[in-house]
């Protein structure tokens, strides 16, 4: 939300198949992902960067898609060894 300046974002997890995938969508105002997976390599904090590198370890797959103007989408897929369903009582 900070350097999005996003008025809304929508975070969707599902488990299938033995993974969990997380989708986060934002109205924000977008920007290059090259340029900014380069840029986060060179600084301190959690960055598309370090969230690759977590995603990787973890064998799992990351991709980010993104505009000038129209928004961005980050796709996370993390393979898990048990899936359980989780009640929200």
């Amino acid at each position: 939300m900070k350097h999005a300046q996003a008025h809304e974002a929508v975070v969707t997890m599902v488990g299938k198949d033995q993974s969990l995938r997380m989708i986060v969508d934002d109205d924000g105002q977008g920007f290059d992902t090259h340029a900014a997976l380069e840029f986060s390599q060179h600084i301190k904090g959690i960055g598309l960067f370090s969230i690759r590198e977590w995603v990787t370890i973890m064998e799992g797959t990351f991709s980010a898609e993104s505009e000038k103007g129209k928004g961005t989408r980050v796709l996370i897929t993390i393979p898990v060894s048990e899936m359980r369903e989780v009640s929200n009582d």
